[in-house]
């Protein structure tokens, strides 16, 4: 890893985005099957200014028909000069020979500062050279290091194999129109190819080596001729050849036919190293000679180990993860899968589309398949999440990222990772549980404070309740009763009642241990609501209440309760701040719309103030200045108008007091975004 990550869902997000280079990277060599050399430079350049963002890519390959150099730049940096002008500082800088290049360097290049790292294309850059340069100081990582080796071995295998059939296309070509080598053309061949072509009679004895054969194995043609084949052998493997050469000769077979057969060789200096040997039999006069071609395929083996490494370190990070990845072709609708994908599933190979349906979510169905057909007529990146309905009924969510390209052929194709989220859709669901709970234990806490205001509020209405009540008993006892009058002290009575019975059921509203519950509410109302509530409260400390709220605003999707909780919080936290001040103590609630469209509701009060710290430090929980105070009033206030997708915070006036000022969308932003 590249350092410690302390937050998971970054953890995450840096893992999914190396699983898509590395699935990118060892896409590569699928597409190049066939290329020619040219296009395998240009591919691999843009492919990695692509994945790696990087701002400087290079690539230089041998080649019989000339060298292949070329150079990218990012288009978005007008300030790094033209990819020619690359090409040839580069070149400048590196020289011609890459066995004494730097590991990495550090140079000017227009006015930036760029780190470069090159690699060498084959075990002493016979294939070529790449080079990746960007403005970051720390470039490059050990991510972005595993990323590039991968490419690079998958580039020397690509141009390897390109040149190679590139040689055999020429040969062919040759022998369709009927052409013979002569001798001579056969020399050249021989003598120019990249591989070791040795020649050995009936005793085992080198007759012919060809000039790469000194490269490979470290002897000169001079050393070699005369001297047996196992010299080019690890010394295990000699008895088992000679005495397998014997047995073949003494019984009489006419030819012997070695394709493709992988050996170990040993080098002069001892190394051991893997080759591919096929060998054929010629017999002139009844001398049997035995000719065969040696290739050095320690790079591809190299190259595969790296690749085994690469799938296994992929393959612990989809498991460690819990994310699987996947390819789909829509023409053929042909779904590729990794092992972690299947295990998420819970299916076995073959996967179809109806197959990948049958699991999904009978109530995510609809949304399923009109993502499928999205992504079938479009070609854009898409992102989702949905469920599966496993076989013993149990529900998986999962969120699933694909990414658009082109096959070879042009086809669209998706790579796409999918990562299973239950642990963390019931860890949230444990988190907002907890959540209510303790909004409400606050609740309760809070209303334990309001007992006295509560008592006068209710006392005021039920106090003119009975006035009235007498006064119409009154009005009823006359001789005459007036019977007008009645009525109207009768009315009084039921207004007074009314108003009683709201508080009382404000009151209950807050007690209630209820999951939250969203709907359409009007802001302004909801403040009001609490101004009458919490009046009693601010009068008894002498603080006057002013109210500024905008007409017309739109309603917002919210727990009525939740919004509730906030504004007796904030109310509350104004009045405790003014209560002990001998100065003129002013209460102000305002609401209006921003040009975002959101809704803003502030509170602001003359009181003690905050220092500059301190506002968002009282966010923090357990956090308080009050001597009885719980420090988590603040904390479950901003954590409820963040799940109503608003934001809560805090400033500090210049001379006195403090305003807090919080954020809901109104309910179409809501609905759009649900």
């Amino acid at each position: 890893m590249d350092e410690q990550v302390k937050d998971p869902e970054q953890e995450i997000q840096r893992l999914q985005r190396c699983i898509n280079d590395l699935v990118s990277v060892l896409g590569l060599s699928a597409a190049w099957s066939g290329c020619e050399p040219s296009e395998i430079v240009a591919s691999l350049v843009d492919a990695l200014l692509r994945l790696l963002r990087l701002d400087i890519a290079y690539g230089r390959s041998k080649d019989p028909d000339g060298p292949i150099e070329l150079a990218r730049t990012d288009q978005s940096q007008k300030s790094l000069p033209h990819a020619k002008d690359v090409q040839a500082t580069l070149s400048h800088w590196f020289g011609d020979d890459p066995q004494t290049w730097p590991a990495r360097l550090t140079q000017p290049i227009g006015p930036q500062q760029i780190s470069l790292y090159p690699l060498r294309l084959g075990l002493h850059a016979e294939i070529g050279v790449i080079v990746a340069g960007s403005q970051r100081a720390d470039f490059p990582n050990e991510t972005e290091k595993l990323i590039l080796t991968i490419a690079a071995n998958q580039a020397a295998i690509g141009l390897r194999e390109a040149q190679l059939l590139s040689q055999q296309k020429r040969l062919a070509s040759e022998l369709d129109d009927g052409r013979r080598y002569t001798e001579e053309s056969y020399r050249v061949v021989v003598e120019t190819a990249s591989d070791a072509i040795i020649s050995i009679d009936d005793r085992g004895l080198i007759v012919f080596a060809n000039p790469a054969t000194a490269k490979i194995f470290g002897y000169t043609t001079a050393e070699l001729a005369g001297k047996p084949l196992t010299i080019l052998m690890p010394e295990y493997m000699r008895e088992l050849h000679q005495s397998g050469f014997k047995k073949y000769l003494a019984t009489g077979q006419r030819h012997i036919n070695w394709q493709g057969t992988e050996l170990t060789a040993l080098r002069r200096n001892g190394e051991e190293f893997a080759v591919e040997v096929s060998f054929g039999e010629l017999n002139r006069d009844g001398h049997k000679t035995f000719t065969g071609i040696l290739r050095d395929i320690s790079k591809r083996k190299q190259a595969e180990q790296e690749m085994r490494r690469g799938e296994a370190f992929l393959a612990q990070a989809q498991h460690l993860s819990r994310m699987g990845g996947y390819s789909w072709r829509v023409a053929t609708n042909e779904i590729t899968g990794s092992e972690e994908f299947f295990n998420i599933y819970e299916i076995a190979p073959p996967l179809t589309p109806a197959r990948l349906r049958a699991r999904v979510h009978p109530d995510d169905l609809t949304l399923y398949e009109k993502m499928v057909e999205e992504a079938g007529n479009g070609g854009n990146d898409f992102e989702w999440q949905y469920r599966l309905l496993m076989p013993d009924h149990s529900i998986k969510y999962l969120h699933a990222v694909a990414h658009a390209t082109r096959d070879e052929h042009g086809q669209l194709e998706y790579i796409a990772a999918v990562q299973d989220v239950t642990d963390r859709h019931l860890s949230q669901e444990a988190l907002n549980k907890a959540r209510t709970e303790l909004a409400h234990v606050s609740r309760v806490m809070t209303l334990g404070t309001l007992t006295a205001s509560i008592a006068h509020e209710i006392r005021q209405p039920l106090a003119a309740a009975v006035t009235d009540a007498k006064t119409c008993s009154r009005w009823l006892g006359r001789d005459q009763p007036d019977v007008a009058e009645a009525r109207e002290a009768t009315s009084r009575l039921v207004k007074d009642l009314t108003r009683a019975s709201e508080i009382i059921s404000r009151i209950s509203s807050l007690f209630k241990k209820e999951a939250p519950k969203r709907e359409s509410i009007n802001v302004n109302e909801a403040v009001e609501e609490m101004i009458v509530l919490l009046r009693g409260e601010a009068r008894a400390h002498k603080i006057s209440i002013q109210v500024d709220l905008a007409d017309d605003l739109p309603r917002v999707l919210a727990d009525p309760v939740q919004l509730q909780q906030v504004l007796m919080n904030l109310i509350l936290n104004a009045i405790d701040a003014m209560k002990s001040l001998s100065n003129p103590a002013v209460l102000t609630i305002t609401s209006r719309r921003e040009d975002s469209g959101q809704i803003l509701i502030s509170v602001s009060d003359t009181g003690i103030g905050l220092a500059p710290e301190q506002t968002e430090q009282i966010f923090a929980a357990f956090f308080t200045s009050k001597a009885q105070g719980t420090g988590m009033g603040l904390t479950i206030s901003r954590s409820i108008i963040e799940s109503h997708g608003g934001r809560l915070w805090a400033t500090s006036h210049a001379g006195a007091g403090a305003t807090f000022q919080f954020t809901l969308p109104v309910e179409d932003t809501r609905e759009q975004a649900a």
